[in-house]
C-alpha cells in the first residue's frame, strides 16, 4: 500500500525497498527449508497486491489484466526466493 499511495508512488525505488524487504526476510530465516516458501510467497504476494492495488483500468479490462497479473507474480515468486535465499546466505557467511 505504501508504495501506491506515498512518496514511492511510480518510482523504481519500490524496487529497492523490496529487495532490502527480501533479504532482511532472508536474515531472520534459520531453518533451511522456510528459505523457499518464505521468498516464494513474499515474491508472489508483494507483487500481485502490488498490481491489484494500482489497477484503475475499466471493468472489461479485468480478465486481462488478472492474468497479466499471475504471470508477473510468478516472475515476482522467483524473484523474492533469490532475495531471501541471497539474504539467508549473506547471514550464513558471517
Amino acid at each position: 500500500m505504501l508504495s501506491n499511495y506515498s512518496i514511492l508512488n511510480g518510482s523504481w525505488i519500490n524496487l529497492v525497498v523490496w529487495a532490502i524487504i527480501g533479504l532482511l526476510i532472508g536474515l531472520f530465516i534459520d531453518d533451511k527449508i522456510f528459505i523457499k516458501w518464505s521468498g516464494i510467497f513474499y515474491g508472489f504476494f508483494i507483487t500481485l497486491s502490488f498490481l491489484i492495488s494500482g489497477f484503475q483500468g475499466s471493468s472489461d479490462k479485468i480478465i486481462g489484466f488478472g492474468i497479466l497479473s499471475i504471470v508477473l507474480s510468478f516472475i515476482g515468486a522467483f524473484c523474492g526466493w533469490c532475495l531471501v535465499f541471497i539474504g539467508n546466505r549473506i547471514k550464513r557467511m558471517f
